[in-house]
Order: C-alpha cells, then sequence, then structure tokens
C-alpha cells in the first residue's frame, strides 16, 4: 500500500533537502489542483524532443556529434512508438510540473546546492509548459543528479518515491524522460558558449562548454540504451542471513522494486524430494557475474552466475524500460 505523503508549507525559496522533496514530489503528484486529465500525454514528449534535437544540431561543430544526435533521434522515436500505449493509458494522471510550482525552491544537501527549482527541470524547455506525465518530474530530478556525479542520490530518490507513491508502471517512462531531459542539459551546455569577440578567455571556456554538451549527451546514450534487468534472488532457510545480506546488496547497487516470498500461507517446508539440512546453513545468491559484489563483513555468502546481467555502462538507478 503507497505510504501517505503531506504536502509541507514552506517559504517560496525554499531549501530542500531529497527526502523532504521527494515527498513533497509525490503529494504534488496527488494533487487535484496539478492534475490536467485532458491533454495529450505524447505531445509534450514530441515537442522537448524534437525542440532540443533541433537546437542542439545547430549547435554541434563536428559531424560525429550530429551522427550520435540522429542515432539518439531514432532511439526516442523507437522509444515513443514502443511506450505509446502506456503513455496513453496513464492520461488521467497528466499534471503540470512540480517546477513551474516550485521556480525558486532548491535541492541542498550536506551544505550544497545541488539542483535549481529543487528537481533541476528546465521550465524554459519546448514543451516545459504542457501537462506530462509526472514520471518528466521524477526523470528530471534522476538526471539532473545523475549529472552532477550524486549516483548514490539518484538511487534513494527513485526508490523513495516509488515507495511513496506506489505508481511503479511510471518506472518504465524514465528512460524516455530522461534521455528528453539530458538532452536539455546538453542545449544548455550549448547555450552558455560566450562569443569570440566577448570575452578574452573564449577558447577555454568554449571547450569547456562543449565538454559539458558530450558530458550530456553521453548521459542521454547510456539511459536511452535499452538493457535487459538483473534479478537477484537470495535463498536459505529461515535465520540464515538472507535479508541482511540482500539489503547491504541493495544499498550499493539501487533497486527499483524488492519482494519477499511466500507460500501463501502455506508451511514454507521444502518438499521431501528437496534435501535439506537440519543444521543452519549459508544462503545462496544467484546473481549475474557482470555484477560486482559488495565488499566487507556482509559479502561473506557465495556468489555464483545465473541469466540475468546488469550493464556497466547503464546508469545503476534507471530501471528496465
Amino acid at each position: 500500500m503507497p505510504h501517505s505523503a503531506a504536502v509541507p508549507h514552506r517559504a517560496c525559496d525554499a531549501n530542500e533537502s531529497l527526502e523532504s522533496l521527494v515527498d513533497s514530489l509525490v503529494a504534488y503528484h496527488r494533487l487535484p489542483e496539478a492534475a490536467a486529465p485532458h491533454g495529450d500525454p505524447v505531445l509534450p514528449l514530441v515537442r522537448l524532443a524534437q525542440g532540443e534535437l533541433a537546437a542542439i544540431r545547430a549547435g554541434l561543430l563536428d559531424e560525429e556529434g550530429r551522427l550520435r544526435l540522429d542515432q539518439l533521434g531514432e532511439w526516442l522515436e523507437q522509444d515513443m512508438v514502443r511506450l505509446g500505449p502506456l503513455l496513453e493509458a496513464r492520461r488521467d494522471r497528466l499534471v503540470t510540473s512540480w517546477a513551474l510550482a516550485h521556480p525558486d525552491s532548491r535541492l541542498c544537501h550536506e551544505g550544497r546546492t545541488l539542483l535549481a527549482n529543487a528537481i533541476g527541470r528546465d521550465t524554459a524547455a519546448p514543451g516545459a509548459d504542457l501537462p506530462a506525465d509526472p514520471a518528466s518530474d521524477l526523470a528530471a530530478l534522476l538526471v539532473g543528479l545523475e549529472a552532477r556525479g550524486e549516483s548514490a542520490l539518484t538511487r534513494q530518490a527513485l526508490d523513495r518515491y516509488l515507495r511513496l507513491s506506489g505508481d511503479y508502471p511510471q518506472a518504465r517512462l524514465l528512460s524516455l524522460f530522461g534521455t528528453c531531459h539530458a538532452l536539455s542539459g546538453a542545449r544548455r551546455a550549448l547555450q552558455r558558449r560566450p562569443a569570440p569577440d566577448q570575452d578574452p578567455e573564449h577558447p577555454a571556456r568554449l571547450a569547456e562548454s562543449m565538454a559539458e554538451c558530450r558530458r550530456y549527451l553521453a548521459l542521454a546514450e547510456r539511459i536511452a540504451e535499452f538493457r535487459f534487468p538483473p534479478l537477484v534472488i537470495a535463498v536459505g532457510v529461515s535465520g540464515s542471513g538472507k535479508s541482511r545480506f540482500t539489503s547491504g546488496l541493495v544499498s550499493r547497487l539501487g533497486r527499483s522494486g524488492s519482494a519477499r516470498m511466500r507460500s501463501g500461507g502455506a508451511s514454507m517446508t521444502c518438499p521431501r524430494r528437496w534435501p535439506i539440512h537440519r543444521r543452519r546453513q549459508r544462503h545462496r545468491l544467484w546473481i549475474s557475474s557482470a555484477m560486482t559484489p559488495p565488499s566487507g563483513p556482509i559479502a561473506t555468502s557465495p556468489v555464483v552466475p545465473a541469466p540475468c546481467w546488469m550493464p556497466a555502462s547503464r546508469p545503476a538507478w534507471m530501471p528496465p524500460a
């Protein structure tokens, strides 16, 4: 059952912690005043994608960058077709962006300001004024944190939002919206390029802007690339340490959902044909060999390969599309 979250009363220029921000985001997406069920669920994505791709293409100076941009455009078109039925089914969930209602808020962490309007969404981006799926706001927050190297915070934000909202189908849309918001970051980087006749440090600042643009394009590619999700299963007798082990694993790798399997109220005793030892035994964890097991005293159980895989390139917080 989804947790409840109330809308906190804050000053218009309030500094948000990550926990209070996610709580506020969940509550805002539930507000009747924010709902816009008569909007078009695809139109904001089309305008955002087409507008950002055109703006970046006009500013890129090299052919390699344009080819990468064309590939991203193809991925976005394919994702819109693939996820179109889900977007249409979620039409009644459309909302105006949290960023428009909280333009002066900031996300702060350990005394540092990380994001403007707290979720870092560009309110000047094409289609930003149109109602969209709540996944757009969440994806903007995750992309903003990931672009600043805060991978641990991106996982915490995703996990907390999904637990509070209970809106797990939304996770399938994060790759689509996340790619678009990463493109917005690349476009902003290009717009910060100084004019040659206005800045004596033009070459250095130009190189800095182009490097930031390429970082955002690389992030967009990582988010857009489809990968099969990993499945981690821990098994063992009662008291063998399954929960302790997997909780440590989750805290290191992030998660998009977890479940404790039960037998529907029946006894958990194994069938007679399954050998089971009376003494306590160590549990085993089935996990891909491509994933690096956590270090420390918690990683004492055997790890064996299984048919699941997590790519090293895709952001760890990104759920399966």
